[in-house]
C-alpha cells in the first residue's frame, strides 16, 4: 500500500475544524458519534428479484457535539466542511440528507462505468481489482458554499446495500468534519477554512 500526502501551511484567517457528530446508520437521534457500527447484510429469501433484493438502514443524528463538557449549546451553527462515505463491499449507495428540506448534501451510487462515486474494481491492475470496492468519492465545500446547521440539527442517513448474498461486519457511515461559526465580534475569521 502506497500513500501520498500533499499539505499547506495553515493561514493566520483559517477556521478549525473538528469531527461531526454524525451520521452512521447503526445510532439514533439520541446519540453523538459512532454507534455500533458494523452490522451483518442478511441475503433476501430465495425468489426474491435482483432488482427488489436490497436491504437499507437509516438513521438520523445531530451534525455537531454538544452539550456533555463540549463547550457548546445545541443552539451554535457550524459549517459542513467534508463528509467521506465509508461503506464496504455489496455497498449500491450512501445519501446524506436534510430531512426538513429533503436537499440531498451529499450521495454516492454504483454505477457500471464507477461514475456515480462507488467505484469496484474491474480488472487486475493495483487499485482496480475486479470484485472489490476500490474507490468511494467525498464531498467538501468552501467556506461561502458550505451547509449551515445548528449543532443540534438532524441530518438523515441512509445506506443501501445488495443483499442477493448476505454480508457480515459491514459499514454505512460518513466521516465528516465541521467547522465552528464564530459569533460576529469573536476572534478569528467568519468566513473561510482550510482547504480539504
Amino acid at each position: 500500500m502506497k500513500f501520498t500526502f500533499h499539505y499547506e501551511d495553515a493561514r493566520h484567517d483559517a477556521r478549525q475544524m473538528e469531527q461531526s457528530a454524525c451520521c452512521d446508520t447503526t445510532a439514533d437521534s439520541s446519540s453523538q458519534g459512532n454507534d455500533n457500527v458494523e452490522y451483518d447484510v442478511l441475503a433476501c429469501v430465495e425468489g426474491t428479484p435482483k432488482d427488489t433484493c436490497v436491504h437499507t438502514t437509516e438513521s438520523l443524528q445531530p451534525v455537531g457535539f454538544f452539550g456533555s463538557g463540549s463547550g457548546y449549546t445545541g443552539s451554535d451553527l457550524v459549517d459542513i466542511v467534508f463528509a467521506s462515505p465509508h461503506i464496504h463491499y455489496g455497498g449500491i449507495s450512501l445519501e446524506l440528507i436534510d430531512p426538513e428540506t429533503n436537499a440531498t448534501l451529499c450521495e454516492v451510487h454504483s454505477t457500471p462505468d464507477n461514475s456515480g462515486g462507488v467505484i469496484y474494481g474491474t480488472g487486475s491492475d493495483a487499485g482496480d481489482e475486479e470484485g472489490y470496492l476500490v474507490g468511494l468519492l467525498p464531498c467538501s465545500w468552501s467556506g461561502a458554499s458550505a451547509p449551515r446547521f445548528r449543532r443540534d440539527h438532524l441530518l438523515l442517513t441512509r445506506a443501501v446495500y445488495n443483499a442477493t448474498k448476505a454480508h457480515t461486519g459491514v459499514m454505512a457511515l460518513w466521516l465528516m468534519s465541521v467547522s465552528a461559526v464564530l459569533a460576529a465580534g469573536a476572534a478569528g475569521p467568519a468566513n473561510d477554512f482550510v482547504h480539504v
